[in-house]
Formats: structure tokens, sequence, C-alpha cells
């Protein structure tokens, strides 16, 4: 749902044409070079600091033309631009995520025209957003109904409407859908009455998407077909691009095709404009559509929105991008790309998280300074009898103990948070290192059997070919010798690729792989079964993989160390996990030494699915490995 801001109303009051960026860039040039007045110059920059902000959507331009007219208004001494000026670096400071900064600009305004018995509710709106921005929606919306009284009294019905859409804003995030619907439908009724279609429009699709959230498909799509027509009415291009967004992301569950095309028309008009929030959200939407479809052309919308995600630094669709991309690769095969994306989405998580607990440290001390309040007034009520003397030293220990208390309370939760979050990173930073290093030791192993191996069959077949060569008769046997060397060379390398990624395991499944791993083992030195119970069903590709990965290895265990005769294993599907249990009868090992590196290969790979390894094993009593993952 999307949060009203009209700057241009909503302060002051600016008129221009729409044009290019580069030519109302000139164009302010020539308007300024043609005037002498300093108040002049400072009153045209702050405007084209207003239009470089909305709507051309340039802060970096828009910052730029604001220097300029605070420098001119205070030259001329114009304080009223002077504090204008603050109260659009305030803006500017909140679209960037400087909520500190923002506030300090945009209190500075209000004192300025609160000196002249001013009141300058514009300020304040901006401030309850940043409010609700920060998660604090009991400060945002006791703002938005003081700032709602002023307007009233002012008969100001367009910030009236701006103000109730913005509480709903609100109240949609707190979950509260039926106190969001009544203010959109107050904001609706005064934006219909003033004929502000554009407005009308994204009241109107919020309505839409709120019936969305609340499962009521139908009068969601009724609300938002009827936002679309109004936006191309008045040739309105965000309102439509939208609104075909919001439309292709309900069709594209149950009408794939019918999606995809509202999001490639949503693509190709939104990306005539600057509109790069909303162009990111749309990319992600046609990545998601075409994985596991076309996953190449998935790839490209995702690093089209990561682009751009980057470049407006935010940190929400990041996460939804690297896990995706994360996604794909594993599809693809390419386990070592999808680990990379896996790690970024690992940090960008965990920098969002860090982010989540700030407002949740914001929240309590909130709540202990109310709770502080409270007890203050109760030990006022009960000292009112007592001489002043006495109720003034109680007041103050309240006050000390109270503040004391309260920077003990967030100091302590801000401490654990950090603690929490320096254990879980450097837990996963481990996990990476480990399951690269595990990744390393693979290619090694493939390294030496095609260096062992290949490499050796190859150099006989070109000795054969070239002492064949030298003869001036080459003979049948010479050349049988040959095929019959190249045959074996083929044997061995079909061996390798069987070993990497076996065809049984990739057609029918992990039973099937794990079979054909003991159908290789030779009956005389082991003796190996299989019990498969509920498998007829595949599980996740990557689970299986790694399972077969764990299987492997088990199995190389026992037939290097563990001087075994019989090897039984248990594979089977309940509800909510997969159990692989594998048991020898052989010498055992020292569970406390850890079993080498091959154990540990194993525990990564099960701490990677967020599993469970436990291992029974004594000396000269056999191993059982009992290994569990969710599904």
């Amino acid at each position: 749902m999307n949060k009203l801001f009209k700057i241009a109303v909503l302060f002051f009051v600016v008129t221009v044409s729409a044009q290019s960026k580069q030519r109302y860039q000139d164009s302010i040039q020539v308007l300024i070079s043609q005037i002498s007045s300093d108040s002049l110059r400072a009153a045209e920059y702050y405007k084209a600091g207003i239009y470089a902000f909305q709507p051309l959507n340039d802060l970096d331009l828009s910052r730029n033309y604001v220097d300029s007219a605070m420098y001119y208004s205070r030259i001329s001494k114009v304080k009223d631009f002077e504090a204008k000026c603050n109260f659009l670096y305030g803006v500017i400071n909140r679209y960037e995520g400087n909520y500190d900064n923002a506030l300090e600009y945009l209190n500075r305004n209000i004192e300025y025209f609160k000196k002249k018995s001013i009141d300058k509710p514009y300020a304040l709106f901006q401030i309850a957003a940043i409010h609700g921005e920060r998660g604090d929606f009991e400060s945002s919306l006791k703002i938005y109904y003081e700032i709602l009284r002023i307007f009233e009294r002012e008969k100001d019905s367009f910030a009236i409407a701006s103000t109730y859409n913005n509480i709903a804003a609100d109240y949609y995030e707190m979950k509260k859908f039926d106190k969001a619907l009544v203010n959109l439908e107050n904001a609706l009724g005064l934006f219909e009455k003033l004929n502000e279609k554009k407005d009308i429009a994204n009241t109107i699709r919020n309505i839409g998407e709120l019936h969305l959230v609340k499962k009521d498909t139908l009068k969601g799509v009724e609300y938002i077909e009827k936002s679309l027509a109004i936006a191309k009415d008045i040739n309105e291009e965000y309102e439509i691009g939208y609104s075909l967004y919001a439309l292709g992301n309900t069709y594209v569950g149950n009408h794939p095709q019918i999606g995809l095309q509202y999001l490639l028309e949503a693509k190709s008009i939104i990306q005539k404009g600057n509109y790069k929030s909303l162009l990111i959200d749309i990319n992600i939407a046609l990545g998601q559509y075409y994985m596991g479809i076309e996953n190449s052309k998935a790839i490209l919308y995702f690093e089209a929105a990561l682009k751009l995600a980057e470049e407006l630094e935010e940190l929400s669709p990041k996460k939804k991008i690297y896990e995706s991309l994360s996604s794909i690769h594993k599809l693809n095969g390419n386990f070592e790309l999808a680990l990379v994306y896996q790690a970024k989405y690992i940090v960008v998580n965990d920098s969002i998280l860090n982010k989540e607990n700030i407002k949740t440290i914001n929240l309590l001390e909130k709540q202990f300074e109310t709770e502080k309040k409270e007890k203050e007034i109760a030990t006022l009520s009960e000292q009112k009898l007592k001489n002043e003397t006495l109720i003034k030293e109680q007041r103050q220990q309240v006050k000390w103990l109270g503040a004391t208390a309260m920077g003990v309370v967030a100091m302590s939760v801000l401490v654990f948070l950090l603690f929490k979050q320096r254990t879980k990173n450097k837990r996963q930073n481990e996990l990476i290192d480990a399951i690269s290093e595990t990744q390393n030791m693979e290619r090694k192993r493939i390294a030496q059997d095609l260096h062992d191996s290949i490499g050796g069959s190859l150099a006989l077949i070109k000795n054969k070919l070239e002492v064949a060569s030298d003869k001036e008769n080459i003979t049948k046997q010479d050349l049988l010798g040959t095929i019959e060397t190249v045959s074996k060379t083929s044997d061995k390398v079909r061996r390798i690729s069987h070993n990497l990624m076996p065809s049984e395991l990739i057609k029918f499944g992990l039973v099937s792989g794990i079979q054909s791993i003991l159908d290789q083992i030779d009956k005389d030195h082991i003796n190996a079964q299989l019990y498969a119970h509920n498998m007829e069903q595949r599980i996740d590709p990557t689970k299986e993989i790694q399972l077969y990965r764990i299987t492997q290895e088990v199995i190389q265990n026992v037939l290097k160390h563990a001087q075994a005769k019989n090897l039984t294993i248990y594979l089977n599907k309940y509800a909510k996990h997969v159990s692989l249990m594998l048991e020898d009868d052989g010498k055992g090992y020292d569970h406390a030494s850890n079993g080498g590196m091959g154990i540990s290969n194993i525990k990564n790979r099960i701490e990677q699915l967020k599993g469970t390894l436990d291992i029974d094993s004594s000396q000269g009593r056999g191993t059982t490995f009992n290994i569990q993952i969710p599904v």
C-alpha cells in the first residue's frame, strides 16, 4: 500500500510543465541567469528542488537545487525560505532513510514558524511518516490525528484526504485492516469531491490491494481494474504501471499467461519514467515467473532488479533477489554460484534483522518511558499530603532510577541482540568456510582421478598412434589395441561422471541413486542392503543430492576403515522429515575423536540442510549413523 505525499500541494504550490530532466535543468539555468534579485533566485531554486523531487524523482538533483536556494535565502536574509529549505532537506533525508537528519531539519522548520504563531502541519506530516517507517505506529497515528484537526480547522480537504490515506497505511501495517479500509474510504470520498483523479486512482488501488490481503480476490481485482481505467483516462503513467503490476501479481498464480502480459506491460510503461523502486518489484515478479520455466531469462530479470536495488541501496528486494538467484543456480546444478548467492542472502537478511531489532529496541524504550511516567504520576498522587521538600527529593529519585533502569534495559537488550547476531554470523561464516573446504576437496579428488586415470590413458593412446604412424603398414592388430585403450578410457570417463552425478539419481531419485552405489560394491568384500519406505514421491532435488553425497561419504568410510562384513541402510520418509540410518558391524571408532575430515564433511552437509545427526559408535561394536532432514 502506498502512502500519499504530495509535496507540491502540501507545502508550496509549484506550477511547471512536464519536460525531460536535461531540458528542465537547462531552462532553470537560463531563468536564473536572467534574475538579479537574490530572494527571487532563492524562490526559483526552491521550486526547482521540489520539481526535481517530484515528478523527476531525482534526490541528488533536488538537493543541489535546495543548496542553492538556501545559499540565496541566507544572502537575502529571507528567513521564510530558509525554513522552507529545511523542510525540503527533511523530506529528502527521509526518502534516503536518514531519519535522524530528517527530524533535525523538520524540527527547525517547525520551531521557526512556531515563533511566528503559524502552524506547520506539513512538517509534522513528514515526522509522522518517519515514526511509521520506524515501526512506532502509536506515535505516528498520534501526530496524524493532531494535524488532521489542524487541516479540518483550515478546511483543507486535500490535506485531510492525504492524512486519512496515511493513517490507513499505518493501520494496514498494524494488520488492523477494517480500520485501514474506513480511512481509505474517507480519503476516497474527499478526493472524489475535489475531482483529484490521480489520487482517486491511487486510493481505489489501495482499497483493492487491501481486499486482496483480506483474501477477497474478486473485489480486489474489481477495484484495481477501476483504478487502472481512471489512470488511463488521465494518462498517469505511474498509476497505470502500478495497477498493471498489481493485476499481474494477482493473476500470475492461477492464470500465468494473463499475469505475464500485465507484468510485461507494466514494465514497458514504468521503465519510461524514473520510477526505479517500482521497476525493481516488476523485474523480481518477472524473474519469479520464469523460474523453473526459462532460467536464463529469469536470471536476466533478477540481475536487472539487483542493479537497481544496489543503486537505490534497498535491502528488502536484494534479499528476495539473492534467495531467488541461489535457487535458480541450484536448479541449474551450479552449486558453487548458488552458495555465493546464499551467503549474500544471509548477509542482507542479517542487516534487515538488525534494523528490525533497532525498531524493537525503540518500541521497548517507548513502552518503558510510558510506564515510568505512569509510575511517577501515581507516586505524586500518594505524596500530595507530604511536605514540598520530600516530594521534590522523591521525584528526583524516581527520575534518576527510571532513567538508569531504562538505560540498563535498553543497553542489555542491545548487547544481547548484538552478541546473538555476532554468534550467528560467526557460525554462518564457519559453515560457509566448511562447505567451501568440502568443495575444494571434491575438486582435488576429481582432478586426481582425471590426472591419474584419464591422463595416463590418453598418453598411452597418443603413444600407440605415434608408433603406428611411423610404420609403413599399419596392421589391424595395431588399430584394435588402440581402440581397446580408447574404450577403457571412455569407461573411466563414464565412471568419474557417474560418481559426480549418477544418472540413476537424476532420473529416478534417491533410492535408485543409493542402490547404484551398493551395486558397485564387491559382494565378497561386504554384504550391503538398502531398505526404503514411503519414498515413491521424490523430495527436493537439492536435498536428494546432499543425502546421496552423505551416503556416499559414509559408505567410503565403512569400506576404508570399518572392516565390516555387513552394511544396512534404512531410508524412510515421514510427514515432516526424511530419516536415513546406516549401520555396520565393523570395528567402530572413538566418537570423541570426531572421526576425521570425512565425518566433518558429513556434519557440514547435514547442518546446511538444517538436519540432525546422531552417531552411536564405540571400539569393537560397529557404528550407526542416524540422520534426520526436514522435508
